[in-house]
């Protein structure tokens, strides 16, 4: 069994691609219909196919988008609390900072003042092309009122995250949203590639890979025209 990506414990996702390579007795319908009924429910299969030897579930996969939920006030919904990183406290979060801080983020660039100390990647080099932070106010789980708190969205857009990268933007993006740190640092942070200087790693309940952007789903995906790196499914340099 090979997986498209691999998250930490405690971290969800919504769109995960998995290679199964084996004999089977049933036809690919039957065997997603088996595996959900000794799954546990915590897991779904959605869709499921037959393909070729050489397919693999990173083919033509060129990026990732990742939410990370976090819940900014004490009353988080039940159903909500799971999938949120629970700030409690009356204060909101200054959202026009966090998004002016994120800005200096989007582009190629050495992520390491953004990934674990314990990550194994060869570098730290990766292009994130939308981040962005909103406040969502159509989830269908929120509260009648806005006493009970706000529900914050960080929307991350990349080719590829290092270990606990997507953690460490989320951190750091909330102590800017509580005024610890300036949108500004946070360039100087990056530049400074030493995981030392930027903010905590934020809770993993919090974060989903939220979709796998294919061939044929730039738009889809807001990813600029022209933007290349080294390794995209169209790039041609040896």
């Amino acid at each position: 069994m090979v997986g498209a990506s691999r998250t930490d414990s405690g971290v969800h996702a919504r769109d995960q691609r998995v290679l199964i390579s084996g004999l089977a007795r049933v036809n690919a319908h039957r065997l997603m219909v088996a595996l959900n009924g000794r799954l546990p429910e915590t897991i779904r299969v959605y869709t499921s196919q037959e393909v070729d030897s050489s397919w693999r579930p990173k083919t033509n996969v060129f990026g990732k988008r990742y939410l990370y939920r976090i819940w900014c006030g004490g009353a988080a919904p039940p159903s909500l609390v799971s999938t949120c990183w629970v700030r409690p406290g009356k204060t909101r979060m200054d959202l026009e900072a966090m998004n002016e801080a994120a800005a200096h983020l989007v582009g190629e660039h050495d992520f390491d003042s953004f990934r674990s100390t314990h990550c194994q990647a060869k570098h730290a080099r990766r292009a994130l092309w939308h981040v962005s932070v909103a406040r969502n106010t159509t989830h269908t789980e929120l509260p009648p009122s806005d006493d009970a708190g706000w529900l914050i969205e960080l929307d991350v857009r990349g080719n590829a995250f290092c270990h606990h990268q997507m953690r460490i933007i989320a951190g750091t993006l909330v102590d800017v949203g509580r005024g610890q740190l300036s949108p500004d640092q946070v360039r100087s942070i990056l530049e400074a590639r030493d995981r030392r200087r930027a903010g905590t790693t934020a809770p993993a309940k919090g974060l989903t890979l939220w979709q796998m952007y294919s061939v044929g789903d730039e738009k889809e995906a807001l990813l600029p025209s022209g933007l290349s790196w080294p390794g995209a499914p169209w790039d041609q340099s040896p």
